[in-house]
């Protein structure tokens, strides 16, 4: 068998082959950890890109491997195999997905990092064992025939296969209601990519609900910035069908939606942004100390406890380091490799995207939202630039974070949306006027979408002639929410 040399190796080739139409290899390092990857082609065949995974593997001496799997989060595979009338059951837990390019460099730099944060995560893994009344050994610890039980079982590839390639939009169609003669309004993904809904309020609550669930039919994940989390906890359901619905050729469906807490990572934060939330003014000694700091240690290799340490190692209490320290929450730094990022941009095994719902209140809260655009649009410019769309923002309220008046955290959005938009990254902002969003972000928004009653929209594309529409109906449990419910006052703060 062959051997790679790379970072904890050497690796030992345990498999190179295609499982379902995927072309990908597994290697096993001296440890027993298991490198996963899948290549990644054009339309033409040729090499494009690199999906990457490292597992380590445990034993399971004493308990239940599915009493684990339920209380771990990060795709672990469980592995349950009769051996000389003997049941043997193992865990593989991964150190996330990433999407690489074809540098050797690059792929050197992930298995490291990848490695590392196997190590860490490895006393978690034994310590949550033990709470559990179970007893795990790292399977680098125990007799190798006994490892080799957990290597030849055919489940382990079939376990680790959905790992796949970051998806991308192309030709996918986006059904969006009828014109007033009664023909199906169709547009592709990429040409509402780039949308301010504005207009009646009703109007635009909900032609903003319908473009989201068109995206997320469509297989693109999106995050949704709002202040009322609730009413998106009915994506989750479908509606009722109804004879519209057969006309439209849709089925009621519901979509994976979760609330999610995005925490700041000072690794790609909006220097000025940081500065500015957390109270210091911009051009005292102290403000140009902190950005000098963050500026040194704020690179991807960095763990933000790395960084924060520094931070108090320094004469910067007058910055209220203990603000930052409840921005960061220490206990989930490891949230914030490189490859965590994907989960934004990862493929659903169903097929449909993902509604990954974000509460923003407060200046912290947009703060975090701005590290998160950052770190995801870092991750898809990885991957190459693309006519299709990866990812898709959606922004209630968006005056408030495209404020006129440019602040440090809507120039560092504005920014990121810039940067990346070449890569995959989308956005529908929801507005009650088109002109109360900053002039930059208008500037590079290419459809939009004006609301003259409920059930009348005006669309301009960059693509086709004006038209009106009335939108179609719902196909989640969102039909049983009322639009004015969701309409509130926007929330004082600084933004």
């Amino acid at each position: 068998m062959g051997y790679v040399r790379l970072p904890h190796g050497p690796w030992k080739s345990l498999l190179a082959g295609k499982y379902e139409d995927r072309e990908i290899s597994i290697y096993q390092n001296p440890q027993r950890d298991l490198l996963y990857v899948v290549v990644d082609k054009d339309e033409n065949g040729k090499p494009k890109g690199l999906v990457i995974s490292v597992y380590r593997g445990f034993y399971v001496e004493r308990g239940e491997v599915k009493t684990l799997l339920s209380n771990l989060s990060g795709n672990p595979v469980g592995v349950s195999k009769k051996w000389k009338g003997e049941l043997f059951q193992f865990l593989l837990i991964p150190a996330g997905i990433k999407y690489i390019g074809l540098d050797p460099e690059e792929l050197k730099e992930t298995v490291d990092t990848m490695v590392v944060t196997l190590d860490r995560m490895e006393k978690n893994v034994i310590l949550l064992g033990k709470t559990l009344g179970m007893s795990l050994r790292p399977i680098s610890m125990v007799p190798k025939n006994l490892a080799a039980i957990l290597f030849v079982e055919p489940s382990v590839i079939a376990g680790l296969a959905p790992i796949t390639a970051p998806k991308t939009s192309e030709g996918g169609v986006m059904i969006l209601g009828l014109t007033k003669t009664g023909e199906v309004v169709r547009e592709s993904p990429e040409n509402l990519r780039r949308t301010v809904v504005y207009g009646d309020p009703l109007g635009r609550k909900r032609m903003f609900l319908v473009l989201l669930e068109e995206f997320l039919r469509n297989g693109i994940n999106a995050i949704v910035v709002t202040d009322h989390p609730e009413v998106y906890e009915a994506l989750q359901r479908a509606g009722e069908k109804t004879d519209l619905h057969a006309k439209l050729g849709l089925q009621p469906m519901g979509f994976s939606e979760e609330e999610t807490k995005p925490l700041i990572d000072l690794a790609v934060v909006p220097r000025n942004a940081l500065v500015d939330v957390i109270g210091v003014k911009e051009g005292t000694q102290t403000a140009a100390k902190l950005v000098e700091v963050l500026n040194t240690f704020g690179v991807d290799a960095e763990r933000p406890s790395d960084i924060v340490g520094k931070i108090q190692e320094t004469d910067l209490i007058s910055l209220r380091v203990g603000r930052i320290l409840k921005a960061v929450d220490l206990s989930k730094g490891e949230l914030f490799g490189r490859e965590n990022y994907n989960r934004f941009i990862s493929i659903s095994s169903t097929g449909l995207g993902a509604a990954y719902v974000v509460n923003a209140k407060n200046p912290w809260d947009y703060l975090a939202v701005a590290s998160l655009i950052e770190g995801i649009g870092r991750n898809l410019e990885r991957t190459g630039k693309s006519e299709g769309v990866r990812v898709m923002l959606f922004v209630e309220n968006a005056d408030k974070l495209f404020t006129r008046t440019e602040n440090p955290i809507t120039k560092a959005v504005i920014a990121s949306l810039e940067r990346y938009k070449d890569f995959g990254l989308g956005w529908v902002l929801e507005t009650e006027k088109d002109v109360n969003l900053n002039d930059l972000v208008l500037a590079l928004t290419e459809t939009k979408m004006g609301a003259i009653g409920e059930n009348d929209i005006g669309v301009r594309t960059l693509v086709r002639r004006p038209y009106r529409l009335e939108p179609r109906p719902f196909l989640t449990g969102l039909s049983e929410v009322p639009l004015a419910s969701s309409q509130r006052a926007p929330q004082p703060g600084r933004m």
